[in-house]
């Protein structure tokens, strides 16, 4: 799952659920990370339990989903999660790797 700041200012973005093979890559933000800030939260899971989570809690979809944060409020088939943060410093593009 992917979070960014929208640069106009106008709230959260998120997104999410991507199925992804081992060693596979995927590019959540095409653009100049600078644009919208320097902290970004992420959670992720493998189907044999292993997550990577933190104290960040958001409400998301069971499906593959791009909304504004706290759409779920009135969504069904939701649950709640806990978010890591990752500080990009002043990198324009960044690359985190997950290993169990």
């Amino acid at each position: 799952m992917e979070f960014a700041k929208l640069p106009d200012g106008g709230g959260w973005e998120t997104e999410g659920w991507w199925i992804l093979a081992p060693g596979e890559t995927k590019t959540v933000f095409g653009a100049d990370l600078q644009t919208v800030g320097q902290y970004y939260y992420y959670y992720a899971e493998t189907t044999s339990g292993t997550t990577w989570d933190g104290p960040f809690n958001t409400c998301v979809p069971l499906t593959a989903f791009n909304w504004c944060l706290n759409t779920c409020d009135t969504a069904p088939e939701t649950r709640i999660l806990g978010l890591r943060e990752v500080n990009i410093e002043s990198f324009n593009d960044f690359t985190l790797t997950l290993s169990p």
